[in-house]
């Protein structure tokens, strides 16, 4: 019975038994895009989608979207962008797709990091106060450049971790 259950979740969520995403680039591929001239080419034509259109029925199916940050850790991406434009651009397009299908589910969260990573908190104040996260949605709102507002963020972050 648990031999079913474990092959069950590795089909459901394109695992194989080796540990390894289905897809993923090996090693070897990661060094030769790290290597290339072709970088922008290899972005634009194996990872960068266009955002899928929305509609507002139940089955549009926006996890198909190649742009997702599982599909990014497939294929490596943090690992063989050189150029900080493109890696801009590859973020930008993960931190949308995220928020599209958070959004599908109702969880601001999955589009944080990447907002967050970028500096850009306030576009995450929208969503969180939409779900009804008011408290997050008013901390998003802050001015971060202010040394006020750090040193309030960075108090926060240190109850979290000690608790």
């Amino acid at each position: 019975m648990l031999l079913f259950g474990v092959e069950t979740y590795t089909q459901k969520h394109s695992i194989i038994y080796t540990g390894t995403i289905q897809g993923a680039l090996e090693s070897r591929h990661i060094a030769w895009a790290m290597l290339s001239n072709f970088q922008p080419t290899l972005l634009r034509e194996h990872f960068l989608d266009p955002l899928p259109v929305t509609t507002k029925s139940e089955n549009s199916d926006i996890e198909n979207v190649g742009s997702t940050w599982e599909r990014a850790r497939a294929v490596g991406l943090p690992l063989w962008i050189d150029r900080p434009a493109l890696l801009w651009k590859a973020a930008t397009q993960l931190a949308r797709c995220e928020f599209l299908i958070g959004q599908k589910h109702r969880d601001p969260w999955r589009a944080a990091p990447f907002y967050v990573a970028m500096k850009k908190t306030r576009v995450l104040s929208t969503p969180f106060q939409r779900f009804g996260q008011k408290r997050i949605a008013d901390f998003f709102q802050r001015d971060f450049t202010i040394k006020s507002n750090r040193d309030a963020a960075l108090k926060n972050a240190y109850k979290l971790l000690s608790t």
